[in-house]
């Protein structure tokens, strides 16, 4: 009940109130009782850039407004207030390839800068950072790549690039017994992914298609261990992949993300 008494009597209540932002945290977090949750205004109308910035200050003026004022700081109930209201902008960033709709696949989710930088001037700075375009697509399907990777993988982009390059090589060697040992098979034979890598055609064009050459694979399309990093080449799978990435993972990922908003700049 202090909790609820806090944040009504915060500056970001007062300044969000009966917004869907406020509702979202009064809903989810305090399980108060609402007739609606305020709709965000032309929502379907934004882009990715709209709803990335839009988190970018909300968030911002929720530290400011609430979390700085806080006497004694609960990061639990303050990620989660956050976390209530977050929208995620791949929801709304796509990208077609031939009449294949694809969706953004983010690298860097907003939980895992969490988990790394805390409720800090960081965290804010590094979503800004490492958010700001999307780079990675694919087919928007359910149970497709974008999902099953997080399982499988650990949510690691590297190690589901080398199992699309094994994917590839075994179509290509007509081994469909070896194309089945992929960990993601069962997303490849999803109508729409299945019809897309087909017209792909090729590893190669996939890592040209998302311009990633020399920034996630080599000049050779060669797939880098991001977490070993040192252009460091995969060469097999893991035994296991942990959810928890690794802080050499973690900076090297951001190390990656650099080189191709550099690229961007060009």
């Amino acid at each position: 009940m202090k909790r609820l008494e806090n944040y009504l009597s915060s500056d970001f209540y007062k300044k969000y109130k009966n917004t869907y932002h406020s509702d979202k945290i009064l809903k989810e977090v305090f399980n108060c009782e609402l007739k609606f949750v305020h709709r965000i205004r032309s929502f379907g109308k934004k882009k990715y850039s709209d709803i990335y910035g839009m988190n970018i200050h909300i968030i911002t003026d929720f530290i400011d407004l609430y979390y700085q004022e806080m006497l004694h700081k609960d990061y639990d109930i303050a990620w989660k207030m956050i976390y209530s209201f977050y929208l995620d902008p791949d929801s709304v960033a796509t990208k077609s390839y031939g009449d294949i709709l694809c969706s953004a696949d983010g690298l860097l989710s907003i939980k895992r800068i969490y988990s790394h930088k805390g409720l800090t001037t960081q965290f804010i700075s590094e979503y800004e950072t490492y958010r700001r375009v999307p780079i990675i697509y694919f087919p928007q399907e359910t149970n497709g790549i974008n999902m099953t990777r997080a399982s499988v993988f650990g949510d690691r982009i590297d190690y589901t690039l080398f199992d699309l390059k094994k994917y590839f090589e075994a179509k290509k060697s007509k081994t469909n017994v070896d194309s089945h040992k992929c960990r993601l098979i069962s997303a490849y034979e999803l109508p729409k992914t299945s019809d897309f890598l087909h017209q792909m055609g090729s590893f190669e064009n996939l890592i040209d298609w998302l311009n990633i050459k020399g920034i996630f694979t080599s000049e050779q399309y060669e797939v880098y261990d991001i977490e070993k990093g040192d252009d460091s080449i995969i060469t097999d799978y893991l035994p296991e992949y942990s959810w928890n990435w690794s802080d050499e993972y973690y900076i090297n990922i951001k190390e990656m993300i650099d080189k191709y908003l550099k690229l961007l700049e060009k």
